[in-house]
């Protein structure tokens, strides 16, 4: 599991929280717990930087962006400013929290809002930071032709990262363009993920095998909380690809993650 957090409040924010993740198996989905004490007042609201990962849709207008918050906390909204000279992000968050709150129940999942033009050739940056935001365009998403019965796309985030540092986590900012898709299968049993990074990310511990003619690496095991967890991660040339299955009780096998690998293109 990352032990890194994207940092949700600017540094003049005197505040001092810490933060445990935890797996929660009866949803299939990670929440986060934090305890917080903060001097700032009920109903404070600002913009915090855009960290996670970002995706550019095939329209060229659609902006999806991983975003994390805690339950002192409104679902945060991502805003977007345009101009002919480019296009800002942030998100706008508004927090409740009270002196000596303790903050629980975070939660994670895909923010998007739309421009109106296409971005084209213009640079899109953090309106907070003022650094440039490298999106994923999602005409070179790799299509997963099969999925296993049962799995629905969905736009929650699971916290659990048993790989560790190998796989950015997707509301963190990735040192390359990157995005991870998820999929829930019902009731309760289990989320699936696909990712892919630009680049060649570092290799996942695990057992050599062979994809699309290349080399890869499946992993399994338990994860800190004894669940368990099955990967494949691989490089193409231009991508790393990971696919994780993810589940306190039914995790899918071996065979299933190489099909669903072996129909992603």
């Amino acid at each position: 599991m990352s032990s890194s957090i994207a940092k949700l409040r600017p540094p003049w924010r005197r505040a001092t929280r810490i933060t445990l993740i935890v797996a929660s198996a009866a949803a299939a989905v990670s929440l986060a717990v934090t305890a917080a004490r903060t001097s700032q007042p009920h109903g404070h609201r600002y913009e915090s930087e855009a960290t996670g990962e970002v995706l550019l849709g095939a329209d060229g207008r659609t902006l999806t962006i991983g975003a994390w918050w805690d339950d002192c906390e409104k679902q945060p909204k991502l805003e977007a400013h345009e101009s002919a000279q480019g296009v800002t992000l942030s998100l706008h968050r508004e927090d409740d929290s009270r002196p000596n709150t303790v903050c629980g129940n975070a939660g994670a999942k895909q923010l998007t809002t739309t421009i109106a033009t296409p971005l084209g050739s213009r640079p899109l940056t953090d309106a907070v930071s003022h650094h440039a935001i490298a999106y994923f365009d999602a005409r070179r998403l790799a299509i997963p032709h099969y999925l296993p019965a049962g799995f629905t796309p969905t736009d929650l985030i699971a916290f659990s990262n048993p790989q560790g540092d190998a796989i950015p986590r997707p509301y963190a900012k990735p040192p390359t363009p990157a995005w991870e898709r998820s999929y829930l299968r019902e009731p309760h049993h289990g989320i699936l993920t696909i990712t892919q990074i630009t680049g060649k990310a570092a290799d996942a511990a695990g057992t050599p095998i062979t994809l699309h003619g290349r080399q890869g690496r499946l992993r399994e095991g338990p994860r800190w909380d004894n669940a368990s967890f099955r990967s494949l991660t691989w490089f193409d040339g231009t991508y790393t690809f990971n696919i994780l299955s993810d589940d306190a009780q039914n995790v899918l096998s071996a065979d299933e993650l190489m099909k669903i690998a072996n129909a992603l293109g």
